[in-house]
């Protein structure tokens, strides 16, 4: 049930941008940007760390929804919520694993953050703009994240299961946004 009165009960994100769509015109752009322009990691890899993002900051909708992204994609679903019990055991290559450890001191423990970690990711094969985009992923995942806890925005798995193969076939760009009557 939503924290904001003003939304029914049920809402989902997109009662959520109905209610305030001045947010969504320009958060939907930049996640459209973050996810899918070019990138050293491609979507699949994009909506994975998305994903696990979410997996950690215990946000239900996002964590299901990219998670959904990530198998439309070819992405295993499985391997997310298992990085997010450890990323160090998770069934992932190594240089992405690197990505994952820093991604979660960042969504966890920002403030640890040190050269080392970053020179973790270089030395897993990793440049300097892959480490970039992963760590805009994160950003949006953080944002949305607390966004939708913070409203109390959730919906059931199945929904978000649809949701995740929307934004697949679609990507983040909606047309249009508008205000509930």
């Amino acid at each position: 049930m939503p924290y904001l009165t003003s939304l029914p009960d049920n809402s989902t994100m997109a009662e959520l941008a109905r209610g305030f769509p001045h947010v969504f015109r320009h958060a939907l752009p930049l996640a459209q940007a973050v996810m899918r322009d070019d990138s050293p990691l491609s979507p699949q890899q994009r909506e994975f760390l998305f994903a696990y993002c979410s997996g950690l900051n215990e946000c239900h909708y996002c964590h299901s929804a990219h998670t959904a992204v990530t198998e439309a994609l070819g992405g295993d679903g499985a391997a997310v919520r298992a990085a997010v019990q450890s990323a160090e055991t998770a069934p992932v290559d190594a240089p992405f694993r690197a990505l994952l450890v820093y991604l979660r001191k960042l969504t966890l423990q920002p403030h640890t953050l040190t050269q080392a970690d970053a020179d973790a990711v270089y030395a897993a094969g990793w440049d300097e703009r892959a480490l970039h985009d992963a760590v805009a992923v994160c950003c949006m995942a953080n944002f949305f994240n607390r966004y939708l806890l913070g409203t109390g925005v959730d919906a059931p798995d199945e929904d978000l299961a649809r949701r995740g193969r929307m934004l697949a076939d679609h990507g983040y760009v909606i047309t249009r946004v508008t205000t509930r009557p």
